[in-house]
């Protein structure tokens, strides 16, 4: 179950990635705040991942 979630919640955050780069919807012209807004995102997957990696696996 913790996996299944994992694994759904990452591509949730995947998929949110993709949507800010491509539409843009209120960032106006600035190219830094999609970008801010993805690493942001990409920091909340690798934290993600390495902590349920440690949950699932024991430590």
């Amino acid at each position: 179950m913790a996996v299944a979630f994992a694994r759904e919640f990452r591509r949730f955050l995947g998929r949110l990635a993709d949507d800010v780069l491509s539409k843009q919807p209120f960032w106006g012209s600035s190219k830094a705040a999609p970008k801010t807004a993805v690493t942001i995102i990409v920091d909340i997957d690798v934290a993600f991942g390495y902590y349920t990696g440690h949950i699932l696996t024991g430590f």
